[in-house]
């Protein structure tokens, strides 16, 4: 009776651990990653008459240049890596708004380079809406902090810009993917023309050449 009993308990034991087996090999192969194919250039223009007289030192950080917003759904997650966008509009924009421009690898370099400011972008949010990610026509947007600093670190402008994707709601999209990642796209386009507005319309580089 004993050993019956034991048998019973170690059966009881190799159905549970078989049943938990089987729900965790069940959730490892439903969970994908669904990788979004996004654009890595901007498709757009800045329009300057006359740049800033100074030459600037583009600073990007890795997170910056390998940035990927993640939206978890159920058993998966959607990836959309913006890192390459992110890091050829700044350049447009930069060489755009300035005299002259450079890449410079940290912060410190910049008095090696002979660069009169160090910009360095950083992404504070990005916002896709529920709604849109149901396909509905909603704005994505994406939140970057802009810092213009002097060659010893001392920040001269710091500013937040908002970027929105303003879709257009006659345009059909054929899938929800496709809507959502135009959408990103169009924030981050709208973010850079904000951007770049905001740079050479205001007067903070005045000083530094005096």
């Amino acid at each position: 009776m004993k050993g019956g009993f034991m048998m019973c308990c170690y059966s009881n034991k190799t159905v549970a651990f078989l049943m938990l087996f089987i729900i965790l090999t069940f959730f490892v192969g439903c969970y994908k990653i669904y990788e979004h194919h996004m654009p890595t250039a901007v498709d757009m223009s800045f329009q300057q008459r006359q740049k800033i007289p100074l030459r600037a030192g583009l600073y990007m950080s890795e997170d910056f240049l390998h940035y990927s917003y993640e939206w978890e759904v159920e058993f998966g997650k959607h990836v959309f890596p913006i890192g390459a966008i992110l890091q050829n509009g700044s350049k447009d924009m930069i060489k755009a708004a300035f005299q002259d421009m450079i890449i410079v690898l940290s912060p410190e370099e910049a008095n090696t380079k002979r660069v009169d400011v160090v910009i360095s972008p950083s992404v504070e949010t990005v916002i896709l809406p529920y709604e849109l990610k149901m396909r509905a026509y909603q704005d994505a947007g994406i939140f970057i902090k802009w810092m213009i600093s002097d060659i010893e670190g001392n920040p001269i402008w710091v500013e937040t810009i908002e970027g929105n994707s303003h879709l257009e709601k006659e345009r059909l999209y054929q899938t929800r993917e496709e809507l959502m990642d135009k959408s990103l796209q169009l924030a981050i386009e709208n973010q850079f023309q904000k951007s770049f507005q905001k740079i050479v319309s205001s007067n903070w580089w005045a000083s530094i050449k005096e």
